[in-house]
């Protein structure tokens, strides 16, 4: 049974300045609002914690979604004090289709429905909107500028700041000056062949991008500033074919600010100690997970879509979301807490809450730490991971899990066993995940 509800909606982040109260509207069916009334405590005790907070809300592909994940968003940012930002990590298009434009006509209508209440910004995702009907086909859907165009049209431009010499762009960062946080949006989808198998699509993180993020999101970030970047393809190259080893290299040696070379240019980040790389937040993958390389965190979020390869994530259980359930949709809530290293993701929906404690644990080969906590399962793996595909099975993956770098036992005692990172992940009785940072130093 379909049930509108209606709220009070406070003046918002996102609303014209001076805009008074008003009442918003959300459809949702009976069983997401008793759902999301439970979590409303957990949501409201993680953005008290928090330097800032935002949703993060990735692969619709349409044809296999629900459609609430608006709904749910709205229902929710109007109870917390202040409605948060969104970013919607790219991919609302179906993976295969012989027609966008219904979807793009959703697609719009979803993005103005968060609009109403709160700030909205768009991640490029290589289904976004220009690629071939069927691989190997002749010609695009949209060019990249129609692309940008619309993109820009369904988002929020309060704050971002683009590269002026490439406008048409779907790359850009902008700030939070009180929580002190820069966030980085790259376009992991920045260029387009023709005759490109891949619907036409490059997936890259090209030079000219670069050379602005370095340059000028990156380098002139204000002092003391943490930074989080989120992008559609995630930048590490052993969990997908389509991240751009330059960009992974850049951000490790942005997190342990070493000089780095790269299209003829150093970029001193040696001198930007100062500077924090939190996370890089990214969907595409559409399963969860989640590792430590080099000083840098990099998560992947599952799919809002019911896609099956949601079952990748190697931890698992659920055998399949089922369309008018709650496991149906699946967005983040995001809860960064800068003063105490803590990056908090609350799932609504499918899947479980994550939370990453930053601050690496720095060990050497034959010592120990012992974790502070209780879980019901332990595991830990390293950079030596790697999603590997099924033999003769389409489109089925697996990750690969190394464990050379350390060893936990069932009362989560680490030791150190070689020089590498690792990922330690405790999960608690309710289900939570709690992940840390192991690094065994030489």
């Amino acid at each position: 049974m379909m049930k509108s509800i209606l709220w009070l909606l406070p003046a918002v982040v996102g609303l014209a300045a001076g805009c008074d109260a008003r009442v918003v509207e959300a459809d949702l069916p009976d069983y997401y609002e008793e759902y999301l009334s439970a979590r409303m405590p957990a949501m409201k005790e993680a953005a008290g914690q928090s330097s800032d907070c935002f949703f993060f809300w990735t692969d619709s592909h349409l044809e296999k979604n629900d459609g609430y994940a608006p709904e749910m968003i709205r229902y929710v940012g109007s109870r917390l004090k202040r409605f948060p930002k969104t970013f919607f990590g790219g991919d609302a298009i179906p993976a295969f289709t012989d027609d966008i434009t219904p979807f793009i006509d959703a697609y719009r209508s979803q993005c103005g429905r968060v609009m109403e209440c709160g700030r909205l910004y768009q991640v490029h995702g290589n289904h976004d909107f220009t690629f071939k009907y069927k691989p190997g086909g002749e010609g695009l859907t949209f060019d990249l500028d129609t692309t940008a165009a619309l993109l820009q049209s369904v988002m929020s431009p309060e704050g971002v700041v683009r590269n002026p010499d490439d406008p048409h762009s779907n790359y850009y960062y902008l700030d939070e000056p009180k929580a002190r946080i820069r966030y980085i949006v790259l376009d992991s989808s920045d260029s387009v062949k023709d005759t490109h198998i891949g619907f036409g699509l490059v997936d890259s993180v090209g030079p000219v991008q670069r050379r602005w993020i370095f340059s000028e999101a990156i380098m002139k970030a204000p002092q003391a500033y943490s930074l989080i970047v989120l992008v559609h393809v995630p930048q590490l190259a052993c969990s997908t074919g389509g991240s751009t080893p330059e960009m992974e290299a850049a951000l490790g040696a942005l997190a342990t600010h070493r000089r780095y070379r790269v299209d003829g240019a150093e970029y001193r980040f040696d001198l930007r100690p100062d500077l924090k790389l939190l996370a890089v937040l990214a969907g595409h993958n559409h399963h969860d997970m989640q590792m430590f390389k080099e000083g840098v965190l990099h998560i992947h979020t599952a799919a809002d879509a019911r896609y099956r390869d949601f079952r990748r994530d190697p931890y698992a259980t659920l055998e399949r979301r089922v369309s008018g359930t709650v496991n149906a949709q699946a967005i983040d809530w995001v809860c960064v807490s800068r003063r105490h290293d803590v990056l908090r993701l609350l799932r609504l929906g499918y899947g479980p809450d994550r939370i990453f404690h930053l601050e690496p644990i720095v060990l050497q080969p034959g010592e120990f730490y012992q974790v502070p906590i209780e879980a019901v399962r332990w595991d830990i793996y390293d950079t030596g991971s790697a999603l590997k595909k099924k033999e003769n099975e389409k489109y089925a993956y697996y990750w690969d899990l190394s464990r050379q770098v350390a060893s936990v036992d069932p009362a989560g005692r680490v030791t150190a066993l070689a020089p590498g990172d690792a990922t330690l992940l405790c999960e608690k009785a309710d289900g939570t995940r709690e992940f840390y940072y192991i690094c065994c130093s030489k």
